[in-house]
């Protein structure tokens, strides 16, 4: 069977598609989660505790980015960033919420 050049053309341009999209689905869903504290504190630690179980019980298809040292900001920017949807996850007070 040959291929036309019209056949070529079309699995050329769809080749980088379908390779993306498999590199895409590898990488797992991204999850940005914000620490206010340090590295060394248990805040941090079970964010890291959480992402250590979701690598194991379920392997590729999370990927916690935990961002330590208020490197987000503060609660309330934090908080923010919650509403919008550029932070997934975080401990915070109630009054942050507000």
């Amino acid at each position: 069977m040959l291929i036309t050049r019209r056949q070529f053309a079309a699995g050329s341009l769809a080749a980088p598609a379908i390779l993306t999209g498999s590199r895409a689905f590898a990488a797992g869903r991204p999850v940005t989660v914000a620490s206010l504290l340090g590295e060394d504190k248990p805040e941090t630690k079970i964010w890291r505790r959480i992402a250590e179980i979701l690598n194991r019980t379920a392997p590729g298809r999370f990927d916690l980015r935990i961002v330590p040292n208020a490197a987000l900001g503060g609660e309330k920017e934090v908080a923010e960033g919650l509403r919008l949807g550029s932070v997934q996850a975080a401990l915070s007070t109630v009054s942050s919420l507000s």
